[in-house]
């Protein structure tokens, strides 16, 4: 919530007035009913010596829910227990 308060700027012509509503209350309502988890971007290119890889998780949408994720690893051309 924030107000919009008008005001006369100092050149003003002596004609104009501010009226007795002069101040307007703005509510920005939260509409996103739903929260969105997804990765940062949608693949990474990491060397094999790095050792350890960050994959950032992005939140979207109702960021007043509670939210966690959980996550696993499914192996390709990189074997679990070899290559990570």
């Amino acid at each position: 919530m924030f107000f919009v308060k008008l005001g006369l700027e100092d050149f003003a012509d002596g004609r104009t007035a501010i009226g007795p509503n002069n101040i307007a209350q703005i509510v920005i309502m939260d509409t996103e009913r739903d929260t969105k988890l997804q990765f940062g971007q949608a693949s990474f290119v990491v060397k094999e010596s790095v050792g350890i890889i960050r994959v950032p998780v992005v939140r979207r949408g109702n960021t007043k829910m509670k939210a966690s994720v959980s996550w696993t690893t499914v192996a390709d051309t990189a074997k679990d227990g070899r290559d990570y």
